[in-house]
């Protein structure tokens, strides 16, 4: 985050219930259900450019900012907590 802009940006960390909701939904849409593992298993085996492609457009058409998708979150164990607090 601190290499890729202001850390204190909008876009610099995701929402992590949303993020979930949305990916989830993603997964959902593109047939790769199941655990953790089952969906990691089914993404490793999805063409990069085609999965990235249909996540563009999917979350395109659900007005979410594509440069938001792969933002981090707050997960306790590579971030903390939020930036701003951290900066403190």
């Amino acid at each position: 985050i601190m290499q890729s802009g202001s850390p204190l940006a909008e876009w610099a960390v995701a929402n992590k219930n949303a993020a979930l909701q949305s990916q989830t939904s993603f997964f959902n849409q593109i047939g790769c259900l199941g655990t953790h593992t089952e969906i990691l298993n089914c993404l490793r085996v999805q063409d990069a450019s085609t999965l990235n492609a249909q996540a563009t457009e999917y979350f395109t058409n659900l007005g979410i900012d594509t440069e938001k998708i792969f933002a981090p979150i707050v997960d306790n164990y590579f971030l903390t907590d939020e930036p701003i607090n951290l900066l403190n």
